[in-house]
């Protein structure tokens, strides 16, 4: 009888050690895994970060517009994309589109309620497929052209259908608050902001692309 109580008591002991170590195994395992994840998250913020392109600015103004250009994807209540042209000139000309892809419907409804009041920007369909895009086209000709619509990645866009906005002569910071007020308040406040402290050229084309099947960000600035 001594022995086998003997026993249980050493089968208890040796399986409480065995139960202590997994736990241990387990709070190691799980304090590792939120390390990889923090430098996981910390190389994609840096290569983010890296992928930022600044095109065509001088060279002392870089560091401040990146400091915009990242602030404006960190703040943002809106996601910023683009489409990845299938005939690249059309992205080097002068009709390189601004768009603003909506992920929040409350932002979309405000959106529609407040051009319908101002009655200057109408919504226009591009008869793309895809996702929601809000977006604002420079045409060859020096104007700017707004449509809504359905796009795709790799799509060929014209802005053949577009409606001008009337009265832009070319995206000034005035141009994108505007902007920024028709899709809210605070957003408004946000571009307002770093516009004014950014200290960047009063005129300048902004051209965000967020290849999102490639994690990355491509911004560009021209003046």
């Amino acid at each position: 009888m001594s022995n086998s109580f003997d026993e249980l008591q050493k089968e208890n002991k040796e399986i409480k050690r065995r139960l202590e170590e997994e736990s241990r195994d387990l709070h190691n395992a799980k304090k590792r895994i939120s390390e990889l994840e923090r430098k996981i998250d910390s190389i994609v913020e840096e290569k983010l970060e890296k992928n930022i392109v600044i095109m065509k600015v001088p060279k002392q103004e870089q560091e401040k517009t990146e400091e915009m250009v990242s602030s404006i994807i960190g703040h943002i209540g809106v996601s910023i994309a683009t489409l990845d042209f299938k005939a690249r000139h059309i992205s080097q000309a002068a009709n390189s589109p601004i768009l603003l892809e909506l992920n929040d419907r409350n932002t979309r409804n405000l959106i529609l309620k407040k051009q319908k009041e101002a009655g200057v920007l109408k919504m226009e369909n591009c008869g793309c497929s895809g996702k929601n895009i809000v977006y604002f086209n420079e045409d060859l000709t020096g104007g700017y052209s707004y449509r809504q619509g359905r796009l795709r990645w790799n799509a060929n866009i014209s802005s053949r259908g577009v409606r001008k906005v009337p009265g832009c002569d070319g995206l000034t910071a005035e141009f994108l608050k505007e902007v920024a007020q028709i899709i809210s308040e605070s957003l408004c406040y946000v571009i307002n902001e770093i516009i004014e402290t950014a200290e960047c050229p009063p005129q300048f084309k902004l051209v965000v692309v967020r290849h999102l099947y490639k994690g990355g960000v491509r911004t560009e600035f021209s003046n």
